[in-house]
């Protein structure tokens, strides 16, 4: 086809793909867009036939509507919530959102939980999704660990849920523990959204949300006795969040348009 009859090509790299050649066909478009700092570091790094100057970093974001500074779940939701998870009443909640594999850091909850007890025993975990079939076993694996470390009683597995909302506004504070970087980390930005605190891993893109809208919560990657300082800190002394204006889905939607109209408005070459 004739280049000035093509059409223009646009592609997004939405994860830290695997390095082979159907990943490469993604960053072959006219602009890639990279959903965040972390996946431009990607592209460069891995995929070097891709110009840098190609390479557009338009963040991921939320409707702040959905997720509105100060929401807090309705008497109704808490009632019932209380009445399905009586141990979580009149304790501070330390959720853990994410589904159950290994990359999610639920071990690290663990040994987290069992010390904070220690000195704090109003804590408890919420672990805020599911486990599929082939990760049963891991559940179990997690489940003899809370028993061992006889934190039955201080740690409730959800399960899966459609109100994910309710709950990171019902926590005191939710973690973000990944053993691999994430490209964007929207259940961090979600809670910050609704104004409740996030501490989490000091990298990939929950790293990117956090130094923009809640530094304190950035501790160094694996660092166990920060880790433990930061929740302490947030449990003697209640932190606020200020309202979230970065990250909208609306000022994506606008890069994107407005990259659509560069595109259109440059000439083939």
């Amino acid at each position: 086809m004739p280049a000035e009859k093509r059409p223009h090509l646009i592609s997004t790299v939405h994860g830290f793909y695997s390095v082979n050649r159907y990943s490469q066909i993604m960053t072959q478009a006219e602009k890639v867009i990279a959903v965040s700092d972390s996946v431009v570091k990607y592209i460069r790094d891995h995929y070097q036939n891709c110009p840098p100057e190609d390479i557009v970093r338009i963040y991921r974001g939320i409707d702040p509507a959905a997720f509105p500074h100060g929401y807090q779940p309705s008497a109704q939701w808490i009632q019932h919530t209380y009445q399905d998870f009586p141990e979580l009443e009149h304790k501070f909640l330390i959720c853990l959102p994410g589904r159950i594999t290994r990359l999610k850091g639920h071990e690290t909850l663990i040994d987290l939980i069992a010390k904070l007890k220690t000195q704090h025993p109003q804590v408890h975990a919420v672990v805020v999704g599911g486990a599929d079939v082939k990760k049963a076993a891991y559940l179990q694996e997690l489940e003899r660990n809370i028993q061992d470390k006889h934190l039955t009683e201080a740690i409730t597995f959800v399960g899966h849920r459609s109100d994910i909302r309710e709950w990171l506004a019902f926590s005191d504070i939710v973690l973000s523990l990944s053993n691999q970087a994430e490209t964007f980390g929207r259940t961090a930005l979600e809670a910050l959204s609704v104004g409740t605190p996030v501490i989490g891993w000091n990298r990939g893109g929950v790293a990117e949300i956090l130094s923009q809208l809640y530094p304190q919560g950035l501790i160094a990657v694996d660092d166990q006795v920060a880790l433990f300082n930061a929740a302490q800190l947030h449990l003697e002394t209640p932190q606020s969040v200020a309202p979230v204006e970065l990250f909208s889905l609306a000022d994506m939607c606008h890069q994107t348009l407005d990259l659509y109209q560069q595109v259109l408005q440059s000439k083939h070459t």
